[in-house]
């Protein structure tokens, strides 16, 4: 199940973390998943229980070394 918006928030919040907001998590985590694991992008999505809009995707990250596998 998908964790909410608040859910996370609330994660923050009781981590006494008022200074930081859950944007970017969700670009973060792709960021790391492209590359540090062998994970399809796919799987990536899924694990962050995204539907994918478009064929167009950005990514911030820069990609260092052989991927690695996807936890889980």
């Amino acid at each position: 199940m998908p964790l909410s918006n608040m859910s996370m928030l609330m994660a923050l919040r009781h981590m006494r973390k008022n200074d930081i907001t859950t944007h970017g998590f969700r670009s973060t985590f792709r960021d790391w998943s492209a590359e540090t694991t062998n994970a399809p992008r796919e799987v990536a999505e899924m694990a962050l229980a995204h539907v994918i809009p478009s064929k167009v995707e950005f990514s911030t990250g820069t990609h260092y070394g052989a991927p690695a596998p996807l936890p889980g």
